[in-house]
């Protein structure tokens, strides 16, 4: 164990992302909920490559994304600061699920090996007219002591605009 002095701060940050989808809220929960469509939109930008998935969408399951930046160059894609190359592991646990209406996870964000941050977000799926509008909440803890929380936005961001594309 490291010697507290050692120890980076911790960062905190936490924002909300709202879309407005015009598809159903069920339909909109089978996107996160159905492992087949979650893998369509809930992945890394290029030249991000998927090594490892795995989705068990219940109380108390997990879900695994892994992959690997093929090629040298930074990325800002909500891992936090610019990264170089290399594995990104998103390592999630639900906490809560109720159909159509809401999803709550934790999850752990690891760079090359190393963790980098834990975030708790709440997913508010709610019937608006026609459509639904949802409502992602993200607050994160940063454990290298730099503040990724505006990449993160964007990540999450980027991956709530391919979640349409998907639908």
């Amino acid at each position: 164990m490291n010697k507290p002095s050692a120890a980076k701060r911790l960062i905190y940050g936490n924002f909300t992302i709202e879309r407005v989808y015009p598809q159903a809220p069920a339909r909109v929960f089978a996107a996160w909920s159905n492992p087949e469509v979650k893998a369509r939109w809930f992945i890394g930008p290029p030249p991000w490559k998927l090594v490892e998935r795995a989705h068990d969408f219940r109380i108390g399951g997990e879900e695994l994304c892994h992959g690997r930046f093929s090629e040298a160059g930074t990325v800002t894609h909500g891992c936090g600061a610019a990264l170089h190359g290399g594995d990104t592991i998103f390592r999630a646990r639900y906490s809560d699920i109720q159909p159509d209406a809401r999803i709550v996870f934790t999850y752990d964000m690891s760079w090359n090996g190393a963790h980098r941050s834990t975030s708790i977000v709440g997913v508010e799926i709610l019937a608006e007219g026609k459509g639904t509008r949802l409502i992602f909440t993200e607050h994160v803890v940063f454990l290298d002591g730099e503040d990724g929380t505006e990449s993160r936005r964007t990540g999450s961001a980027a991956h709530l605009e391919s979640l349409a594309a998907a639908l």
